[in-house]
């Protein structure tokens, strides 16, 4: 298709394990590019993308579509603006159901997936590091397969991936960040929680309905509310409207020579950060950042 059809641009949407070979080829091509999340399922495939992104004239965008949805992008503002002093701990809650059935279920593979955490918490992993503009250090976490994923059988392939975990992030000036995911969490209608704490006051969001946002201040000196309403038609596309914005930015950004909000050092610290979490899990220990080999600057952060 890339010899004969010599797209300008593609959009992979296959499955994690083929994520970087299909970059590389489109890129090599002369493609623009938006894949979709994780950057890969293992982190050769992540340094393998940053390479070829780096040697490539055209632009990569990572689907980390919850940058482009206005509740996030009101959280980074506010914290930028330094309307809650300096950040010291972030918590995020992602309660869910299965996932949908996947060709073959490979969603449920460690080795095609990279993990649960991985494919599901690089969303919420790449937010932290948006808020808090620092890297990672090392990462506690714990999991295992209780209920969905730890039958014997799941439409035919046997599972190896959790289905419920805690994970904990040390950053850089001793910023934490607690992260919990569930995926028997079947009915759950809270949506998606993230908090964010400082030292003048702190930032609650919840994508409950239409999402909203409060900001409240250190002795109740000051108390934001805000909601976030979008027509239908957008809000059901996909993660409350983001993917749409997503895919308006890689057009704008083809057409105006932009770099993307989410480029190659983006895609490689949301995959990073996941991938030493289920090494944590894996091993029973903690993870250094360290340990992964050198990282590239979070520059587009």
């Amino acid at each position: 298709m890339l010899r004969q059809e010599q797209p300008d641009a593609v959009v992979i949407a296959t499955p994690n394990w083929s994520h970087a070979d299909l970059v590389c080829d489109a890129l090599a091509a002369g493609c623009h590019v938006l894949s979709e999340k994780p950057m890969s399922s293992t982190l050769s495939g992540c340094n393998q993308v940053l390479a070829a992104a780096a040697a490539s004239d055209c632009l990569y965008q990572v689907g980390l579509e919850l940058r482009y949805a206005a509740i996030w992008q009101r959280t980074r503002a506010l914290i930028e603006e330094g309307r809650i002093g300096r950040i010291r701990q972030l918590w995020c809650k992602e309660f869910r159901g299965p996932w949908a059935l996947k060709i073959d279920q490979w969603i449920t593979q460690q080795a095609k997936s990279g993990g649960a955490i991985v494919e599901k918490d690089c969303h919420h992993f790449d937010l932290f590091n948006w808020f808090i503009g620092r890297p990672a250090r090392r990462v506690a976490a714990f999991g295992s397969c209780d209920l969905v994923y730890g039958a014997d059988r799941f439409d035919g392939v046997t599972p190896d991936v959790l289905d419920n975990a805690q994970m904990i992030v040390e950053y850089d000036d001793h910023v934490t960040a607690a992260l919990m995911l569930c995926m028997y969490c079947t009915g759950y209608r809270e949506g998606l929680e993230i908090g964010i704490v400082g030292t003048e006051g702190w930032i609650m969001a919840n994508t409950r309905g239409p999402g909203r946002l409060t900001l409240s201040r250190r002795e109740h000196k000051e108390v934001l509310e805000e909601s976030f309403e979008l027509p239908d038609e957008i809000r059901k596309i996909s993660h409350g409207g983001a993917v749409y914005f997503e895919h308006l930015a890689f057009r704008d950004n083809i057409l105006n020579r932009r770099r993307p909000l989410t480029g190659a050092s983006v895609a490689w610290w949301s995959t990073a950060v996941p991938l030493a979490c289920e090494k944590a899990v894996a091993e029973k220990r903690m993870v250094e950042m360290s340990e992964l080999g050198p990282a590239p600057p979070m520059e587009d952060v």
